[in-house]
């Protein structure tokens, strides 16, 4: 914490109180919390000390959790550990050969995780397609040419949903 540093008083009791509750929120008012985050990163070859003011730990390590995920995969030691555990589970009977492999498969490579910007590009594109394929209506508020079932004008924002006294006005063929 910064800032602050106001001293309160006065004459007699009242006074007193007075001036220390004004104090108190003058510096109530004018202190500022800061956040330090240090986070370190040690490897067989040396160690990385990382200073961050602008997120508390917990939100800076989710941040960074495909990081340590990266990190963690290329620890040996960690993996041995987790397949040792894997055979343990399967030695007592709480899993299986097939979950046993599977776990042991998930060690040896990294995951594949989609690209959610990829996926929604996709999915607009695919919409876009389909709409391009759909029979063809006019806008009644910009007469704009929009596909004939569409809930909403992509040019105007016009309404046609379900209590919508609105339609989209089919072509003439």
């Amino acid at each position: 914490m910064s800032g602050g540093g106001f001293i309160g008083g006065g004459f007699g009791v009242d006074g007193a109180l007075t001036g220390m509750a004004i104090a108190g929120v003058l510096n109530a008012l004018t202190s500022k919390k800061t956040t330090q985050t240090f986070i370190v990163l040690t490897t067989n070859f040396g160690e990385l000390h990382l200073h961050y003011t602008l997120m508390e730990p917990a939100a800076l390590r989710i941040f960074l959790g495909d990081v340590f995920v990266r990190l963690r995969f290329l620890n040996t030691k960690w993996r041995h550990e987790r397949v040792r555990v894997i055979d343990d589970q399967l030695a007592s009977g709480a899993i299986s050969d097939a979950e046993a492999d599977a776990f042991k498969a998930r060690l040896r490579f990294p995951p594949e995780w989609s690209d959610p910007a990829l996926d929604a590009n996709h999915t607009r594109l695919e919409s876009k397609r389909l709409a391009d394929l759909a029979p063809k209506g006019t806008c009644p508020s910009c007469d704009k040419v929009i596909p004939l079932f569409s809930e909403t004008c992509e040019h105007c924002r016009a309404n046609f949903g379900e209590y919508s006294s609105w339609s989209v006005i089919p072509l003439k063929a």
